[in-house]
């Protein structure tokens, strides 16, 4: 729901352990889980503990910033992919050519502006072979904002599978789609009417070359308790597609600061327990969780960590998501 376009500066980090038997870092099976970059703060002693916790989280660390970072030497994207050889994870590359606020183009999409994004893509994945390439997220809003310009990168897209695919075999290529949008849901936090009638499954099938489909789902802005979500909210995905399915961001806040949509940490804890159960039978090849600790953001992402940003605590969700068996 959120792109984080974030720079930093050459770290010089150095690893760390812990013979604390209360330490919560407690080491994973090789699972589909993961997170997204977001530690507490960009000091190096909270970078380094964020990158010590994402080991025990799951198997991926996800990046999702713009393009154009893939050729900055000192971007979150090369820090993210380049850590992967010191801490023990898989990075997961997730970019887009649209705004996921408003659908507008990043960049002019002319023919300049695809070979520039296909050697800065192809040059990246070439050094750091990553297994997962997500190109163009959410992309229901670029369809809402200009129906040509996504028809327009749908016919672009088999092109960035196949360069990839020359670069890096092992690389699997595919776009991402806000779940709630491709259902109709419009209403809740999102400030529109639903209408599941109005569905947008066909712009999935618009990428029939994908090696999966990438899902972004936040259920709490549509629903404000996680048992009122349906039953077969995500199991309807099957019907829709035979390939394989990822989802790279979801979450539940645990603020109680928005009139009829307060939550806590209870709720966030039922809707991992929910999210799981419901995501299981897609066997998804990645879930990502896009906060461990609270982001610096709006309500109500501001409280979808994992951990308490201003306490430095966990909440009692991340051990639940820690331990989970996926």
């Amino acid at each position: 729901m959120r792109i984080f376009l974030l720079t930093l500066s050459l770290l010089f980090i150095a690893s760390c352990s812990s013979d604390d038997p209360s330490d919560p870092r407690v080491r994973p099976m090789v699972s589909t889980k993961g997170v997204s970059l977001s530690p507490r703060s960009f000091s190096s002693g909270d970078f380094v503990q964020f990158f010590e916790l994402a080991e025990t989280a799951g198997r991926f660390i996800t990046w999702t910033g713009n393009w154009t970072d893939f050729a900055n030497p000192q971007s979150a994207a090369e820090v993210v992919a380049s850590l992967s050889g010191t801490y023990d994870y898989e990075p997961v590359i997730v970019t887009s050519w649209f705004s996921t606020e408003t659908g507008a183009p990043l960049q002019e999409m002319n023919d300049s502006t695809k070979q520039r994004f296909l050697e800065y893509t192809t040059d990246f994945v070439r050094r750091h072979r990553p297994p997962y390439l997500v190109v163009g997220v959410e992309l229901n809003t670029a369809y809402d904002f200009s129906a040509a310009n996504f028809q327009d990168f749908a016919s672009y897209f088999p092109q960035i599978v196949d360069c990839v695919h020359t670069t890096s075999p092992t690389t699997k290529v595919a776009p991402d789609f806000l779940w709630e949008k491709t259902l109709g849901y419009h209403g809740g936090l999102f400030g529109g009417t639903n209408d599941t009638t109005n569905t947008q499954f066909e712009l999935i099938a618009a990428f029939p070359d994908a090696d999966f489909i990438g899902f972004n789902s936040y259920p709490s802005l549509i629903f404000a308790h996680p048992d009122s979500i349906p039953t077969n909210y995500y199991s309807r995905i099957s019907s829709i597609t035979n390939k394989p399915v990822a989802f790279f961001e979801t979450g539940w806040h645990t603020a109680n600061d928005i009139p009829g949509w307060e939550s806590s940490e209870a709720e966030q804890v039922r809707f991992v327990e929910r999210y799981l159960e419901m995501t299981s039978a897609l066997d998804p090849l990645v879930l990502i969780w896009p906060f461990l600790f609270d982001p610096q953001t709006s309500a109500p992402f501001n409280s979808m960590g994992l951990w308490d940003r201003t306490s430095g605590n966990e909440k009692p969700a991340w051990s639940l998501w820690r331990d989970a068996e996926i």
